[in-house]
Formats: structure tokens, sequence, C-alpha cells
């Protein structure tokens, strides 16, 4: 919502209004000026609530409304660029729109203003990992593990979400950072099994399934 003031002007009055001219007449000045004054004040939008448009914000985002969601976040960094949470969330937009280097620089803006969050540093070592930099995910995913991330199933299930969205590269370095959280995570490996599958990469899908049933051996799916 614009917080710019629109103007009215005397002659708009008039023209909407006619007969005010007429009830005016020849009255001072001061009473024109008084009359344009409070219709001004009148026209006056009230200042955006930040928490309110940070829930709104959010709300698109819930309901896949990206583009409007982004905009948002982007006018509450402009009036707070230490808000580590809407940095974060944007990156997470553009992650999903495939932008892994604009991800990676709102992920390390939000961990510069909030080093503590595991979240932002996961999100991180997935796009880093899907941009390429295999090394820097890595470091990044022990710095998730050092926040307190300790749940595989988290990005398991973050996984499987882009699955379900057509980011198959996405998912494979989420599946593949889960097993780093714990190695001998069946259900990561397995999942792994289905990205690679779909991305037609056959001796990397057969490695993942065989990992699966190592530390699974009941695994029925992976056989």
């Amino acid at each position: 919502m614009s917080n710019t003031p629109r103007l009215v002007t005397i002659f708009q009055i008039f023209r909407a209004c006619p007969q005010i001219a007429g009830i005016l007449g020849n009255r001072s000045i001061i009473s024109v000026c008084l009359l344009s004054l409070v219709s001004n004040l009148a026209a006056i939008e009230p200042m955006s609530n930040p928490a309110d448009l940070f829930q709104t914000a959010i709300n698109h985002h819930r309901f896949g409304k990206l583009r409007e969601a982004e905009r948002m976040y982007r006018q509450i960094v402009d009036e707070d660029p230490q808000n580590a949470e809407a940095w974060h969330l944007i990156g997470t937009i553009a992650q999903h729109f495939g932008r892994s280097n604009k991800a990676i620089d709102c992920y390390n803006k939000a961990i510069a203003i909030d080093n503590g969050q595991f979240r932002y540093h996961a999100n991180l070592a997935v796009a880093q990992f899907t941009g390429g930099l295999t090394d820097e995910a890595k470091a990044s995913i022990q710095q998730a593990k050092q926040s307190g991330l300790s749940d595989p199933d988290l990005l398991n299930s973050q996984g499987i979400r882009y699955m379900n969205e057509d980011q198959v590269k996405a998912a494979i370095a989420c599946f593949i950072l889960a097993t780093e959280i714990k190695p001998t995570y069946a259900d990561g490996y397995y999942n792994l099994g289905i990205a690679y599958t779909a991305q037609q990469q056959v001796d990397e899908a057969i490695s993942a399934y065989q990992q699966a049933i190592q530390f699974k051996p009941d695994y029925a799916e992976a056989h």
C-alpha cells in the first residue's frame, strides 16, 4: 500500500461538487484553503503495519503467489535491511525459480544478520549444491548441524516437495545433504535413487538404491 498522499486540488473539489463554489461565494480564501486541507487529510492512506505486511506476504507465499510475496518481502527489507527472515524467504523464492546465485546471496545476507538459524544454513547448502558448489554446500550443512539441525527428515521432506514441483536438481541436493546429516539414512538414499532415475542417471540411481538396502535390508521398494 502506498504511503504517498493523494493531493486533491480546489479545482477538483469544485468540479466534483459544483454547488460548493456557489455556497462559498465570496467568502474568504481561508475558507477555501481549509476545505482543500481537510479533503487532502482525508485522502491520506494510513502507513502499512510492518507485521501485517509480513503476514500478508507469508500468506501469499503459502498459497503460491510467489511474485506478490517476493514484492512484499522486498518492501520489508527496503524498510528494515536487518530483517533476516525476510531475506531468507526471498532466497527460498529465488531458489524456487532456479535462481541459485540470487538465493545464495539472500541466504548469506540472512546468515550475516542471524547466524544461529539452521534453516538458513541448510537452504544455503541446497542452493550451493544446486549451483554446483559441492564443497561449499557440505560446509554449509555442517554449519546447519552446528546450529541445531539433527533431523534428516527435514531435508528429505523438502526434497520431496521439490520433486513434486519438478525441481529435480534441488531435490537431489536435499537428499544428498540429508545423508550428510545422517550417513545411514535409508530413506534419503531411496529418494535420491528416485530423483536420479527421473534424471535418467541410471548408475547413480542404482548406487543410491544399494545404499538404501545396505542400511535398511528390508527396504522392499529399493530392491
